[in-house]
Formats: structure tokens, sequence, C-alpha cells
């Protein structure tokens, strides 16, 4: 019973991280297995996912499911939502080794604009995005530590 009290505050979610050759990491999560080659590429032609891609991707997919979630039980007035999401990395340098940059390399801000097709006025929009995101794990979870700058735009 007390297992079941705990999971009703705290659910554990549990995965494993293999590297065998210091060059790319095997995720094991649920039923999935994924290969991860690096934390961050710099090269525009990579097509290989990065750490720092799935960390964008969870981002973009955690708001977004927060709102048409809540959109779903509330108000169901968004038609479709696009975010266009851009990610400052702040100390690229001393990431990639360059002599006399000691800066602390991390995700500084993000700025995400929402695209949404909706019959709803903006204020009314705004303010059921607003709740929404109230509601996003990722979000939350960041939000304290990465300046995230959101705006939405209402089409027509």
């Amino acid at each position: 019973m007390k297992r079941l009290l705990d999971e009703s505050k705290y659910y554990r979610i549990g995965l494993r991280a293999v590297s065998k050759n210091h060059a790319e990491n095997k995720i094991y999560i649920d039923n999935a297995i994924y290969q991860v080659d690096k934390e961050v590429s710099f090269d525009s032609e990579n097509t290989a996912q990065t750490s720092v891609g799935h960390f964008a991707d969870s981002l973009a997919s955690s708001i977004i499911f927060s709102i048409t979630n809540y959109d779903a039980k509330h108000d169901n007035v968004i038609d479709e939502i696009e975010g266009k999401f851009s990610f400052e990395l702040l100390n690229p340098l001393t990431y990639i080794g360059v002599i006399g940059y000691d800066g602390e390399p991390k995700i500084d801000k993000v700025d995400l604009t929402l695209y949404i097709v909706s019959f709803a006025e903006e204020a009314e929009l705004n303010n059921l995005c607003t709740q929404a995101m109230k509601n996003s794990l990722i979000l939350n979870s960041i939000k304290d530590s990465i300046d995230v700058n959101v705006r939405i735009k209402l089409v027509y």
C-alpha cells in the first residue's frame, strides 16, 4: 500500500546509458533503444541526433503536449499549433576545448514562438497557454535555471 501512496506523489522513470567505445551512448528506456553519437554538434550537416537535440525535442514536445492536452480538457479552441524554438549555448568555445576559455558551457536561453491556429481571441489564447504550460514537466524542470521566453502568435 505504501508503494501505491508513494507513486501518487513520485513516479520514477528509469533508463540505462551504456558507452563501450567512448564515442557513442546506447540508451535503454522502457521498450526503446536508441543511440546518441554526440552531446552537441556544431556541424551544420550533421544528421545524427545529439543529447542537446533530444533535450530540445523534449522541451518542444512537452510544451506543445501541455497546451493541446489542456485545450482538449477545457476550451478546445486550438486547431493547430507549431512552435519555433531557438536555444542559446553559453560558452561554446569552452565546450570544444579552446585554450583561454573556461566559462561553464550551458544552455542559457530558450526563445520560443508558438504559432496557433484558433478562432479564440488573442487574450484568451495567451491565458490558455499560460495556464497549460504550468503542466509542462520539462518546462517546469528547467524554468528556474534557463531563461525561457515565450511568444504566442495567433494565425487566422
